[in-house]
């Protein structure tokens, strides 16, 4: 009997990233390479079926490393078919490897990946964003050292996720980082000293480059470091900028930030990380038999045309960044990829490329609101500003009360976004 594998998609919708994939219905056969009647189709044994044990946590711990020898041969057959895919690695010195250093300052903290001492500022930077400034100051007096270290490691040239095994950063990642950096501005600013608190600013950003600025970044990576960014340019705004505003020299500064931020890697290369880390780290593995995870399932009958069709979904997604409709103000179109599968096959990679709508539209309305933000800029030193980016229409100033807003055609696709007001 045809037992149909299933995939149990991870919260995508919560991470806006990765996919979490794993399972077989039923007990685990023993693992062998998948030959090609079995990517053409389900598996046809189950352990009951065989007379293997039905404990599937059991073998599946028993065949984890018989799974990802399987899953790199197949990963590594669908890069010979698919070069486009294949990531080009760059050699960074370790000590120059924002990426790397991040990942062992993380691990020498513990298993959180948590700066020691640091609930209490950690929760008065979070939704209620209320912070006794005397908190902040008498935390980093207490580990002055742990300051110098974040900024050491944000403000490094470089990273690479050469020789670094898949998702090390978030195995340990809890957010400290960019909060402290925040909070540092803050204190900075508040203590009068603009320009220690632009150089935390700068470490920030840098430090969003270290996430989506590596090699193979997926939409988690982007997501993440998009997260990271709209803080900083939201502490800019509202602690540092009404400080500085009369200041020509210093807003030029806080002017060449914001311009020179960088956005990390382009969304063509974040779909074509996303389909390296989904494909070798979660599908196929799926498809395999892996049943570590245990959340929504979908099922997929036919394994080989599924990794083929939802690699031409991505392929699709990288072609489609690199036109100039991506930078308009269009829905993003369905994959035609989605015309190769039919019946639960489609509804499946149909759930999966649609659960990309959200990281894809987030990263094209940060470059959108970056252009703002060099608008808002360009006002406060009494320059022309440019236009909106996706719609090629004028801002909205409001000079009375001190807002921009995007373009009313803007707003009607996008009604959540709200303006930003100006010193």
């Amino acid at each position: 009997m045809n037992r149909r594998k299933r995939i149990y998609l991870g919260s995508l919708a919560l991470s806006l990233a990765a996919l979490t994939i794993a399972g077989l219905s039923g007990s685990l056969p023993a693992l062998r390479k998948p030959s090609a009647n079995d990517r053409d189709s389900g598996s046809q044994n189950s352990g009951r079926e065989t007379g293997k044990s039905t404990d599937r946590h059991a073998e599946t711990k028993l065949d984890r490393k018989a799974i990802d020898e399987a899953a790199e041969r197949w990963y590594q057959e669908l890069l010979a078919k698919h070069p486009e895919f294949r990531i080009e690695y760059r050699t960074v010195p370790d000590e120059q490897n924002g990426y790397l250093q991040w990942i062992g300052f993380l691990q020498k903290l513990g298993t959180k990946g948590e700066l020691p001492d640091f609930q209490e500022i950690r929760e008065a930077l979070g939704p209620s964003d209320k912070i006794d400034i005397a908190l902040i100051e008498k935390w980093i007096a207490a580990h002055p050292d742990l300051l110098v270290e974040v900024l050491r490691i944000a403000e490094l040239p470089d990273r690479s996720t050469k020789g670094i095994a898949p998702g090390q950063l978030f195995k340990f990642y809890s957010g400290d980082f960019q909060l402290l950096l925040a909070a540092h501005a803050r204190l900075a600013a508040a203590q009068g000293d603009p320009a220690a608190a632009l150089r935390s600013h700068a470490a920030a950003f840098n430090l969003a480059g270290h996430v989506d600025g590596v090699e193979g970044a997926d939409m988690l990576h982007s997501v993440t470091a998009a997260s990271i960014r709209g803080r900083v340019v939201a502490e800019l705004y509202e602690y540092l900028l009404p400080k500085i505003s009369a200041d020509p020299a210093l807003l030029a500064e806080a002017r060449n930030l914001l311009a020179g931020a960088g956005l990390g890697a382009s969304a063509s290369q974040i779909a074509i990380g996303e389909w390296n880390s989904a494909t070798r780290n979660f599908l196929i593995p799926a498809l395999l038999g892996d049943t570590e995870a245990k959340l929504q399932v979908i099922p997929v009958t036919n394994m080989q045309a599924f990794l083929d069709a939802y690699t031409a979904g991505m392929k699709e997604m990288a072609a489609y960044f690199n036109t100039p409709a991506f930078h308009g103000n269009a829905a993003i179109p369905q994959a035609a990829a989605l015309d190769l599968l039919s019946g639960q096959d489609h509804n499946a990679l149909q759930t999966i490329l649609d659960f990309y709508t959200g990281p894809i539209e987030a990263v094209r309305l940060q470059q959108a609101d970056f252009v703002r933000h060099q608008a808002a800029m360009a006002i406060l030193g009494g320059e022309e500003p440019p236009l909106e980016l996706l719609t090629g229409e004028p801002f909205v100033w409001d000079p009375v009360t001190r807002q921009l807003s995007f373009p009313a055609d803007m707003k009607g696709t996008n009604p959540t976004l709200n303006p930003i007001t100006l010193p």
